[in-house]
């Protein structure tokens, strides 16, 4: 029954945001908003109100409810992984020194963009033992 109710978290979680979605595209094709708007009001949305709504959450978070060790330790292990991993296996692919750095920081901004995304990976990896 759990995985039912996973499901059910899941679809009551991703619904709101493919209506949203969709509400947006309609107004996009039915023209009330020129690029430049849409432009201004994804700037505000990203800029403004996403890192607010970010603080918000992670201040009324009861951190000892949420915290994991186990889960933390392995991000942490995985991190130090693949980037050893990269260390060693970039400069043999590639023969340029200043194009080896490169890649590097171009992987590792990569990993901190999207450290959300590896942390739900690694959540599901812990959750689920896959």
């Amino acid at each position: 029954m759990r995985k039912l109710d996973n499901l059910i978290l899941s679809f009551n979680v991703v619904t709101p945001l493919c209506f949203v979605m969709a509400i947006g595209y309609f107004l996009k094709y039915m023209k009330m908003f020129d690029e430049n708007s849409l432009k201004v009001m994804n700037n505000v949305t990203f800029k403004v109100f996403l890192p607010c709504l970010l603080f918000y959450n992670i201040y009324t978070t009861d951190m000892g409810s949420v915290f994991n060790l186990k889960l933390l330790i392995f991000a942490t292990v995985s991190i130090l992984v693949l980037f050893t991993f990269l260390f060693f296996f970039i400069p043999k692919i590639e023969k340029d020194n200043e194009r080896i750095i490169f890649d590097i920081r171009i992987i590792l901004k990569k990993l901190t963009n999207n450290l959300s995304a590896f942390y739900l990976f690694t959540h599901c990896l812990c959750y689920y033992s896959i």
